[in-house]
């Protein structure tokens, strides 16, 4: 709910999937990064 007010969506609408993005570590959790440009994917809030 937090993120649909967040984003104004309505209530037909439904959230999928979250990102959380942030500075890379040095070191890989999960292998290798996928990495894609910061324009696609931050959106300020």
């Amino acid at each position: 709910k937090r993120i649909k007010k967040i984003l104004k969506l309505n209530w037909k609408c439904h959230v999928v999937m979250i990102f959380g993005i942030g500075k890379a570590d040095k070191k890989s959790v999960y292998g290798e990064r996928f990495r894609v440009s910061e324009d696609l994917v931050i959106k300020e809030v």
